[in-house]
């Protein structure tokens, strides 16, 4: 998995950017989120650590 920038246009300067992050794939089944959950994220140096919200929205349909 490799950290990406991805670009926004900015009121003072024509362009910033920021690192990325896409996650995909069954290990996130395996772990318990589904489409529709929310997450919690929490960072430290050198570490991002998701958890699924204990408190889930239920007006998903696909839940």
């Amino acid at each position: 998995m490799t950290v990406c920038n991805k670009s926004f246009e900015h009121q003072n300067v024509s362009y910033v950017c920021f690192p990325t992050i896409q996650l995909c794939g069954k290990w996130l089944q395996d772990a318990g989120l589904r489409a529709g959950h929310t997450i919690d994220i929490i960072h430290e140096e050198g570490r991002i650590i998701i958890t699924r919200s204990a408190v889930q929205r239920k007006h998903f349909s696909f839940l």
